[in-house]
């Protein structure tokens, strides 16, 4: 067979890759299973008590885009007949998921795990790829990736399934690896890839413990956290009212909340519907006001996605869609905005209507252009500014644009 049909597929907890690994088998092509671990199921910490006394904290923090383990991995390449690898990141999913994330915390910025999940994902199954001299990669995403033949540009799209569409996972990901994906799971409906499973017996290969729509038990994250830090970061301080600059209530740490969080359902001291809009890690300080004030206000996106060929300079309209994998922060369907490229990599995004929410500084924001096609064109994509909330600045913002501007990823038409 020639070299360039060898192909790399990511296998999940699920049965999507599978599902693919059988598609791209059936089309010719040489598949390798790869299955790249980032499950830390138990994350223990050791802490002193205020006495002296040695404390043990244990917490699960699983990733859903973690790989299967490898006794099952082997079971499922002797099930379609493929070789495999089997990559250990265990150690990058500490550091830079689980550490990343809980560090934001003291900025009261509340991320989404699952793209710094993708991009290590991808990253183990690009360092198989180069190993094995493969020109393809393949997951079992629902999205679609389109060439430009004449160019050599790429182009991201929404799968046929509109409901479990995945397109926007994809933004995190370097040119180079796009123009590597082959995503046949975007050219189906969830009905269809089950009709697959059930006809294969490949539901026997999904995970035996339940898979979450959403990234880390928030409850138990924040509790990690807490026992992660020392208590010198915790900066206490006051809940400020800020239309006025009254003293609402005392807090005991700013890790403890998140900007465009209505505290009032960790503080009862505070008055429903209070959000916080800024914090001073120096000082402590917690600004909030009134959420009602902030609902349909114009938000500005931090880009790590672009897709150069149009002029945002001018108002377009588009539709945008806002991703969380966070399950109490959770936002469905898409939203008619208007957009402008404001400065470098920030884009400006106005809701036509207003929503019944009002969009959090980390949240992850998709934006497709508007038009009746079926897969929709992802034009833009990045999170929510910590600028954004009231015009307030936080300490670290200046050091998070630069960072930004660095690490902001774009490819041309």
């Amino acid at each position: 067979m020639s070299e360039n049909k060898k192909i790399i597929v990511g296998i999940g907890k699920g049965i999507d890759g599978v599902v693919s690994a059988y598609l791209l088998k059936k089309q010719g092509f040489e598949v390798h299973l790869v299955s790249v671990n980032m499950n830390e199921v138990k994350h223990s910490l050791q802490q002193k008590d205020k006495l002296g006394h040695v404390e043990h904290h244990s917490y699960e923090l699983e990733s859903n885009c973690a790989g299967v383990s490898l006794q099952r991995l082997k079971e499922i390449s002797l099930s379609i007949n493929a070789s495999y690898t089997y990559v250990d990141k265990l150690e990058n999913f500490k550091e830079e998921v689980i550490g990343t994330n809980a560090a934001s915390s003291f900025s009261m910025i509340k991320k989404s795990p699952c793209y710094d999940c993708h991009q290590l994902l991808f990253s183990g199954l690009k360092e198989v790829a180069d190993k094995l001299s493969s020109s393809h990669i393949s997951t079992g995403h629902y999205a679609k990736v389109q060439k430009n033949l004449t160019n050599g540009s790429t182009s991201i799209l929404t799968g046929n399934d509109d409901i479990n569409d995945q397109s926007h996972f994809l933004t995190v990901l370097p040119d180079e690896i796009l123009k590597m994906l082959i995503l046949p799971l975007g050219e189906l409906q969830e009905k269809e890839i089950l009709k697959i499973s059930d006809k294969k017996n490949f539901d026997k290969f999904k995970s035996k413990s339940k898979v979450s729509t959403y990234c880390f038990n928030q409850g138990n994250f924040s509790d990690f956290v807490d026992h992660s830090f020392p208590n010198s970061l915790k900066k206490s301080g006051a809940i400020i009212r800020q239309e006025d600059g009254f003293t609402l209530c005392q807090h005991e740490g700013g890790h403890l909340f998140d900007l465009g969080e209505d505290v009032s359902s960790k503080l009862k001291l505070a008055p429903m519907g209070s959000t916080a809009v800024a914090y001073s890690g120096s000082t402590g300080k917690v600004i909030v006001t009134d959420k009602s004030k902030l609902v349909g206000l114009p938000i500005f996106i931090k880009l790590n996605y672009l897709k150069k060929f149009r002029d945002f300079s001018f108002k377009q309209n588009a539709f945008a869609r806002f991703e969380t994998c966070h399950e109490e922060s959770s936002v469905e369907g898409f939203f008619d905005v208007n957009i402008s490229l404001k400065v470098a990599k920030h884009l400006k995004l106005e809701f036509v209507e207003p929503p019944s929410f009002y969009p959090r500084p980390g949240m992850a924001v998709s934006i497709f252009e508007k038009s009746n096609e079926k897969n929709k064109l992802l034009l833009a994509a990045g999170e929510v500014c910590v600028d954004t909330v009231a015009g307030f600045g936080l300490d670290s913002a200046s050091a998070n644009e630069k960072k930004d501007e660095s690490e902001s990823n774009s490819v041309n038409f």
